[in-house]
């Protein structure tokens, strides 16, 4: 990381999104809002954005492109080569 804070997407299925949502928001206002608004996150429903986020995944030429920290909906989505 470069100091900027957290860089995250989660692409979650609704029934894990909602729950980690919540538990995220409260990690959030536990470090205070200085802190929390120094972190970069996505958390977005898997439906809503898979093809979208995976397709742009094939043209990244510099890791530093990607997020640190990347919750795919499955290992399979993120890592199949086809």
């Amino acid at each position: 990381m470069n100091g900027s804070g957290i860089n995250l997407i989660a692409l979650l299925p609704c029934p894990i999104k909602v729950p980690f949502e919540e538990e995220f928001g409260s990690f959030l206002r536990e470090i205070g809002p200085e802190r929390a608004s120094a972190r970069s996150y996505r958390l977005e429903g898997n439906a809503n954005i898979e093809s979208d986020y995976y397709s742009t995944i094939e043209h990244v030429s510099d890791l530093n492109e990607l997020p640190d920290i990347i919750i795919p909906n499955t290992k399979n989505d993120l890592f199949n080569d086809g």
